[in-house]
């Protein structure tokens, strides 16, 4: 049999199956009401780990453009973050362009100083980090592991507790996370991961040393 990439449909069996639970053969709100439950868990899981912004779901730069006199996120984005220009090159993060500190507020660029969503016709924001929301099946496979088990032992923990097959998940939950921060470590030809300054800005954080620890 050829090995393929999982799919969203084999992730909620392979859940199933642990639970000893009947597999389904499509996903949808005709299926079991456990099916659904675990699809609706895997769905917030996959949501949360992909909120701490990986390599595979971090684009830099975006431009993002006014419309109808304000400037939309785009619709897949779980947060943006805006960037300046300095003598240094880029400093991502701090969020300033010109005067203007800018963040995102409902779902729109936000001008904290002057409390306003306007920007003038045409008006664009340069070099915005946007960590992206991805589909089950776009993500990576090392990813798509840790976003099982982590899914896994969530609806086990509240379906059927067993301490030890607890124990057992959170070691092979930990051995996921461990293989995606070494994946992560490899990404190197990004641009992003090129510019310090950018870099610092999703910099994990590391024993003995300072800066956000994303993780």
């Amino acid at each position: 049999m050829a090995v393929t990439a999982t799919t969203e449909l084999e992730a909620v069996n392979n859940i199933l199956y642990a639970l000893n639970e009947a597999p389904v053969t499509a996903l949808g709100s005709n299926q079991s009401v456990l099916s659904n439950r675990v699809q609706a868990v895997l769905t917030q899981v996959s949501r949360e780990v992909q909120l701490q912004g990986w390599a595979f779901n971090l684009d830099f730069p975006v431009t993002l453009t006014e419309s109808g006199g304000e400037i939309p996120v785009p619709a897949d984005s779980l947060w943006v973050k805006v960037s300046s220009g300095g003598s240094n090159g880029l400093v991502v993060g701090t969020s300033f362009v010109g005067n203007e500190h800018i963040i995102e507020r409902a779902r729109k660029l936000f001008k904290r100083g002057t409390q306003s969503y306007a920007f003038d016709t045409g008006e664009t924001v340069e070099n915005v980090l946007v960590c992206r929301a991805l589909d089950f099946a776009d993500l990576p496979e090392v990813a798509k592991t840790l976003i099982y088990l982590k899914a896994l032992r969530r609806i086990s923990a509240t379906v059927k507790p067993n301490a030890q097959r607890d124990a057992s998940l959170r070691a092979d939950e930990l051995r996921a996370h461990g293989d995606l921060l070494e994946q992560e470590g490899l990404q190197d030809s990004l641009t992003i991961f090129d510019n310090y300054d950018a870099y610092q800005s999703i910099d994990r954080g590391n024993p003995g040393t300072e800066g956000p620890s994303w993780r």
